[in-house]
């Protein structure tokens, strides 16, 4: 827990540093060459591995779409599987960042899987929340199709959503954080505000609109917090996340209306005599 704190501290310290961390040439990338889709499952080779994850990049029955969207043709099918024609960038350490995946889903390159979120060691899948994703790749991955076998029970979305970049594992971990660690300093503060609101509340318990406000501003603050993209880094459990966000929006409106009623003025001006 401590080490994911540190590290997300120091991508933090790198994110605004003055001088600029050394990139490959090549950069960033926000989309792949070639995105197109099969829907149902692949068939099993004898060894049980999927057949379409080794398919080479030319290998008909594919159809191509627009990138992070969802392909025509879906007709109740659960299961989609993506072939993304990744960049041949002159990369050292390649990853591949998702924005968020509709949901569980395996990544597979050059034959291998080399991710999975969301899927057991039989490929089958249970519920997964919604989250971003950093796909690790070697080298020899770029130029060649990237596929992406994706599960979703929901009727009005699967596939990739919101963002697909490849680039440098470093780079996108930076550009990770500088995107998102303003919201989660601003929710920080808000949760130590709360806390400051609540210390008071204690000493003054008869100034109920402190601890109303104390729930508001925590509540906010824990919004920011768990709904960023950076908390990931800070504690790898998106469930837990998605938990703490729910329960810090359903948190806002009574302790708003409570805060701004007047039965929550103050009535007293000095510490509770009870």
């Amino acid at each position: 827990m401590f080490r994911r704190w540190f590290a997300c501290g120091a991508l933090a310290l790198l994110a605004f540093s003055p001088a600029p961390v050394a990139a490959d040439e090549g950069g960033v990338s926000t989309t792949g060459e070639t995105w197109e889709y099969r829907w149902g499952d692949s068939p099993r080779g004898p060894d049980g591995a999927f057949s379409w994850a080794e398919e080479p990049a030319d290998s008909p029955g594919w159809e191509r779409f627009a990138p992070l969207t969802i392909p025509p043709g879906r007709d109740g099918s659960t299961l989609l599987w993506v072939r993304i024609r990744l960049p041949a960038a002159p990369l050292r350490d390649p990853a591949v960042f998702l924005g968020s995946v509709a949901n569980a889903f395996e990544a597979y390159a050059g034959g291998r899987r080399v991710y999975r979120h969301g899927v057991d060691d039989q490929g089958q899948p249970h519920f997964a929340p919604l989250a971003w994703h950093l796909v690790v790749l070697e080298p020899r991955d770029l130029g060649q199709p990237l596929y992406l076998r994706i599960h979703s029970s929901n009727t009005a979305i699967i596939g990739v959503q919101n963002a697909l970049r490849v680039g440098n594992r470093v780079e996108l971990m930076l550009r990770l954080v500088r995107e998102g660690i303003g919201p989660l300093l601003v929710g920080f503060l808000s949760l130590a505000l709360a806390m400051a609101a609540a210390a008071g509340f204690l000493v003054w318990r008869r100034q109920r609109g402190l601890g109303w406000f104390a729930l508001f501003v925590g509540g906010a603050g824990m919004v920011l917090v768990s709904n960023g993209q950076v908390q990931k880094l800070l504690w790898d459990q998106p469930m837990a996340w998605n938990k703490l966000f729910s329960a810090s929006v359903y948190l806002l409106p009574p302790s708003l209306w409570a805060s701004s009623t007047p039965s929550s003025s103050p009535d007293a001006t000095g510490p509770s005599r009870d």
